[in-house]
């Protein structure tokens, strides 16, 4: 993770904090460079509660030991806590070591609405603020078309959108309306659609990712 990962802190409150970090395939343990999730950390008076949206903290949300289990929680607990004072105060300065470097990093993103995530060529992956401005939740862009993963989008149908139709529809998800709203974060990688264009090709709600990912590299295909 602190080499090569991707670690953004989206929200820096009183009461919460939200980083986005790269997952981990819960199947084979193997880092993934293109694949993401938020990670909350609930404050209060005396203890700071954390959730995350990973596929094995969802399978143990029950289980009293799901913290020490998800390596995202884990990570923030034994890697990130500890330096948070010193991160947002006036001897930040202080953070010399290489996890440091990445926290100071990675807090030049927050309150941003949309922040790019990915590594990759054609598949691109965004964090996106919910009106709330708060929670956060990852949009993807594929073939010109973005999609976002949000449940309660997918429900209402307002989640698949083509990125250059986005001004002329009356119907977005809070998403792709703050998409719409802010275009500077992923202009550069949507091209004009070509004449022959096929309208009717299916946009799956996540892009198909890598299984083995471990070089970082724009001119490679994993």
């Amino acid at each position: 993770m602190v080499e090569v990962g991707t670690l953004i802190w989206r929200s820096h409150k009183q009461t919460i904090d939200v980083v986005v970090m790269n997952d981990v395939d819960v199947s084979t343990g193997i880092f993934q460079m293109n694949k993401f999730v938020h990670v909350w950390m609930h404050h209060d008076a005396e203890t700071t509660r954390y959730t995350c949206d990973c596929s094995m903290y969802g399978i143990l949300i029950n289980v009293n030991d799901a913290d020490e289990v998800c390596c995202h929680i884990r990570f923030l607990k034994e890697h990130v806590e500890a330096n948070i004072h010193s991160l947002f105060n006036s001897d930040s300065d202080t953070l010399k070591t290489a996890i440091g470097v990445m926290l100071k990093r990675s807090i030049a993103s927050i309150g941003q609405p949309v922040v790019k995530l990915d590594q990759h060529k054609l598949n691109h992956k965004f964090s996106v603020f919910s009106d709330d401005q708060i929670a956060s939740v990852i949009v993807t862009l594929e073939k010109n078309r973005f999609v976002c993963t949000n449940g309660e989008c997918r429900a209402l149908k307002s989640h698949k959108r083509k990125a250059v139709s986005l001004d002329d529809s009356a119907s977005l998800c809070q998403h792709l309306r703050t998409l719409n709203q802010n275009k500077a974060p992923w202009k550069e990688f949507v091209t004009e659609l070509l004449e022959d264009d096929n309208t009717n090709i299916p946009v799956t709600d996540v892009p198909e990712e890598p299984l083995h990912c471990k070089i970082v590299s724009n001119d490679i295909e994993h």
